[in-house]
């Protein structure tokens, strides 16, 4: 067996329950065993599976297989108790037998209820009206006023579509998008384990298994598709969808089914995260553009927002230009000397092509100065 030897002792800094990653612990043995594949168990691997408040020792103590993983028992001292031999020789020696048998009798009449009784309040699992039969066994009898009937809960199914292009993108733009949907079935939560019900345990999936997956339109062979996109202008929406099977029955604490299962059925889900907008460019020059090439290769670019642009920039050169886009026009310009220099830029119109070469009627603001000023302004579009 390999060995990976440490001179120090290992000081754990942050709370867990075992060094061991896959200890856990679970909500239910169920999960354990799927979080616990089979490549990676031992004779010996222990995991942690909550039981109430308290958490509860498995593990695979004879082979690796499922059916292998048993709670951790421990040894229990019978030294306080007697044996059926010496309880047969304590009631020699201190009963008669018609003593035992008056014993047995008045045991007897705790056993079943000598007539039928209608409850006339509620008592644990007992509600008014029901009837408690004659013959009704005394354990019986503890057991309603003590047990209840549980009833699972429901995590409905949802469906998801990632794009690995979101964010803002020019108008225009060719894209290979990479869309995925994610498709979770839920969960009915709630299952009886060892006589007991675990609230958090995972009692199976509320939905069945996904039949088909259609994407932006198209039947796809799995949840992903890589597709040629086009960036529009405003919010560009791809959908997904997903149809599945009806879901399993789920059950009570009594094993009795509870509701219905989730009939079959199709979720839809949007992806609004690309949104496509037009270029705003400027900058120094020594000459004006006259030509879409020319703008485009303004030193400096921004995004076109749908309200208000605030820039920040540097006047160093003789000449300065805004090359606007179609829904915004300059309403200030003024420079770090708070001197305001709107009225000082010429308009024009000019064609400037979009990433896609789409002709677009852009809006120039020229400047003109006698000397180079070099100093800040603040430039204003709405």
């Amino acid at each position: 067996m390999s060995t990976f030897n440490l001179l120090n002792l290992i000081k754990i800094v942050n709370p867990h329950a075992n060094v061991d990653f896959y200890y856990g612990p679970y909500d239910s043995i169920l999960e354990a065993k799927i979080a616990v594949d089979e490549a990676i168990r031992a004779k010996g691997k222990t995991v942690g599976i909550l039981q109430g408040t308290k958490v509860v020792e498995y593990w695979w103590r004879d082979g690796i297989t499922d059916t292998d993983l048993i709670e951790k028992s421990s040894e229990i001292d019978l030294s306080e108790y007697v044996t059926q031999e010496q309880l047969q020789n304590l009631i020699k020696d201190y009963y008669t037998r018609t003593q035992i048998d008056d014993l047995l009798l008045g045991v007897a009449a705790l056993v079943g209820l000598e007539e039928e009784i209608t409850a006339t309040i509620v008592a644990g699992n007992i509600s008014i009206g029901d009837v408690l039969e004659e013959g009704l066994s005394f354990t019986d009898f503890v057991r309603k006023l003590v047990e209840t009937t549980y009833n699972p809960t429901f995590i409905a199914p949802s469906l998801a579509l990632t794009n690995d292009q979101a964010g803002t993108k020019e108008i225009g733009q060719s894209l290979t998008v990479e869309l995925e949907a994610n498709f979770n079935r839920g969960q009915i939560k709630g299952v009886l384990f060892d006589g007991l019900w675990r609230f958090n345990g995972i009692q199976g999936f509320r939905a069945g298994e996904a039949s088909q997956y259609r994407i932006n339109g198209s039947i796809e062979a799995t949840n992903s598709v890589s597709l040629a996109h086009t960036v529009l202008q405003g919010v560009n929406t791809f959908t997904a969808q997903v149809d599945h099977l009806i879901g399993p029955q789920p059950t009570d604490s009594e094993g009795n089914n509870f509701s219905s299962p989730l009939a079959a059925g199709t979720l839809i889900r949007n992806n609004t995260q690309m949104v496509g907008q037009y270029k705003i460019f400027l900058g120094n020059v020594v000459n004006f553009p006259t030509n879409s090439s020319q703008v485009r290769a303004l030193p400096l670019d921004f995004f076109q927002s749908n309200s208000t642009n605030t820039i920040d920039a540097f006047l160093s050169s003789t000449k300065f230009v805004i090359a606007v886009p179609p829904g915004q026009t300059l309403q200030s310009a003024i420079t770090g000397n708070n001197e305001n220099i709107t009225n000082n830029f010429v308009s024009e119109n000019l064609t400037v092509q979009d990433a896609g070469g789409s002709n677009v009627s852009y809006t120039l603001y020229k400047l003109t100065n006698a000397l180079a000023p070099n100093v800040d302004v603040v430039i204003v579009l709405s």
